[in-house]
């Protein structure tokens, strides 16, 4: 199993009163931190008019990182695929997977905040039927020489895309919860990026009415906030600040904070708690959940002061779990040759 994190914290924790410029600096600071760890990969979010100040350009950072690392997989989770055109969004993610010399994942979702939708004056409504056909716009773009689309938003005539991303195929993820766009992203091919408690059954099932097999495809999975400290002497202090940070998430992702995805209630609820410990601990606490799981990704946030202890006490073992990932189709060398990812 792959593991990564999340969000390079390209967002304002209560507290946090340094200038936005310095905000981003740190976030890739940290991402190269996160490459030299050995982590396999990390994500960045995308959220818009937030008073976190949420990074709403996540392909323009993940440029800037890849400028900064040379392994380390990079990806979104999730680009809010509604509020993107979608022949500039093919061209402007084939140069990041070229500027990334092939590292690139997509994981494409459908967007969860009214307020977001009024702004881009998008309707809410049309937010799951706008990702598929943009999703397949974006797929066709990278594996057909010219092709005419007529969907029911978009209607390209003579898309002939010459800038090609570096890998072929190009790993294109769906990422969200309900069973018949799980059941969907199965049938259609796309790799899963599942969120807490999404019934993951689903997709296994669109996998097979599609005459595909999980092997070829990856699963990723979020994982609950990790606080790994060194000795059970810090747990106290390390479970107050877990319990604080749970709060301002839990307001993010409530009913309220996401009320487009969960305003009916259900994937709110299923949002793990935090997972406080020292390593063994940590470890203990995971085990039931990934060790055999079907999981080929596993996505963590984990608090940037950790993340040694965690990368040498606990990354070892959660890399043995799951399921063994899909290898990405390669990068190309300095030479001009393939080498897998």
């Amino acid at each position: 199993m792959h593991v990564g994190t999340l969000n390079f914290l390209v967002r304002r924790l209560p507290g946090d009163k340094r200038p936005l410029a310095e905000l981003y600096r740190d976030a890739i600071d940290l991402i190269v931190r996160t490459e030299k760890l050995g982590f396999d990969f990390a994500l960045s979010g995308e959220h818009h008019f937030m008073p976190t100040q949420w990074n709403p350009s996540p392909l323009l950072l993940l440029a800037a990182v890849a400028q900064h690392t040379s392994r380390i997989r990079l990806g979104t989770n999730i680009l809010i695929t509604p509020f993107y055109e979608p022949v500039h969004l093919s061209e402007d993610l084939a140069t990041l997977d070229i500027l990334s010399n092939g590292r690139l994942d997509v994981a494409f979702g459908s967007g969860s905040i009214t307020f977001e939708f009024e702004t881009f004056r998008i309707d809410p409504r049309e937010r799951t039927g706008r990702m598929w056909e943009t999703m397949e716009i974006v797929r066709r773009s990278f594996s057909e020489e010219e092709f005419d689309h007529r969907g029911k938003y978009f209607k390209i005539p003579h898309l002939r895309q010459t800038t090609k991303p570096l890998q072929d195929p190009f790993p294109i993820w769906y990422g969200g919860f309900g069973p018949r766009n799980l059941e969907r992203a199965g049938r259609e091919g796309y790799h899963l990026q599942a969120g807490p408690g999404a019934p993951v059954e689903h997709y296994f099932s669109g996998l097979r009415a599609g005459g595909r097999s999980p092997e070829d495809t990856n699963v990723g999975c979020w994982g609950p906030p990790l606080h790994v400290v060194a000795t059970e002497a810090e747990l106290p202090s390390e479970r107050q600040l877990a319990r604080k940070l749970a709060e301002v998430r839990s307001r993010e992702y409530s009913a309220e904070g996401r009320d487009v995805a969960f305003g009916r209630g259900g994937a709110a609820s299923a949002f793990p708690d935090p997972v406080v410990g020292t390593p063994e601990q940590v470890v203990e606490a995971l085990t039931p959940m990934f060790e055999k799981s079907p999981y080929t990704h596993l996505v963590l946030t984990i608090l940037p002061g950790q993340l040694e202890l965690f990368a040498s006490k606990v990354l070892p073992t959660l890399r043995k779990w799951g399921r063994k990932p899909v290898p990405a189709a390669g990068s190309i060398t300095a030479a001009g040759s393939r080498r897998e990812n």
